[in-house]
């Protein structure tokens, strides 16, 4: 336990708490395997701050396999990140137990390119899961890609077409199975809708410039 002498030196911040205190601690304890476990632990936090609503552990695995494979890696990890992230990745996903903490990692600990990787990562994900379901490979979606599948591709700057996954009554049949309502799935037509209206209007400001 530091000494509230020690605490003052510190900057005041979450970036100087983080970097200062729990990291500088977490390398201490992790010894000779500070750089695999640091890797998983930076995977992670990437991972719960790119995301738009809790994590399974499923979804972890998949979104980095590489680290992940083990499911021990990600316990471990989520073990040293236990003052940060809540849920057990199973019952309840994993999220982070503050929201400035989540804006802090986004915005401040990653680099751009990592928010740029994680942003596609997630995409590529939200693209094969459903890509299986449709084919029917996969028969349930798991509970964050009927959630929030739909955001990412919204937010993103992919074409409209994968949009048109959200307007079948298997997908309906999902957000009932998870929900007990098709109140999700009338948000993911609204969606779509909202989307294609601003490509409309887009298109429409175009032709006008041209004139």
């Amino acid at each position: 336990m530091p000494s509230l002498d020690w605490l003052r030196t510190i900057e005041p911040g979450l970036s100087a708490f983080f970097h200062q205190y729990w990291m500088a601690d977490q390398v201490q304890l992790w010894g000779n395997r500070h750089l695999e476990r640091g890797a998983a632990v930076r995977a992670l936090l990437g991972i719960c701050s790119m995301a738009r609503g809790p994590v399974a552990e499923e979804d972890a695995a998949a979104l980095a396999p590489a680290i992940f494979q083990d499911r021990t890696a990600l316990k471990a990890a989520v073990h040293d990140l236990r003052r940060f992230i809540e849920g057990d990745g199973s019952e309840s996903g994993f999220v982070f137990s503050h929201p400035r903490f989540k804006e802090f990692v986004r915005d401040d600990l990653l680099e751009e390119q990592e928010r740029a990787d994680w942003a596609a990562l997630f995409l590529d994900y939200g693209s094969r899961v459903v890509e299986e379901f449709q084919t029917g490979r996969q028969p349930k979606l798991p509970e964050y890609i009927l959630r929030w599948y739909g955001v990412h591709l919204a937010e993103s700057a992919l074409p409209l077409a994968p949009l048109t996954t959200f307007l079948t009554a298997r997908w309906c049949a999902e957000w009932e199975r998870i929900d007990g309502t098709p109140a999700g799935f009338i948000a993911d037509v609204d969606r779509v809708w909202q989307r294609e209206q601003t490509r409309s209007e887009e298109h429409t400001s175009e032709l006008q410039s041209l004139r």
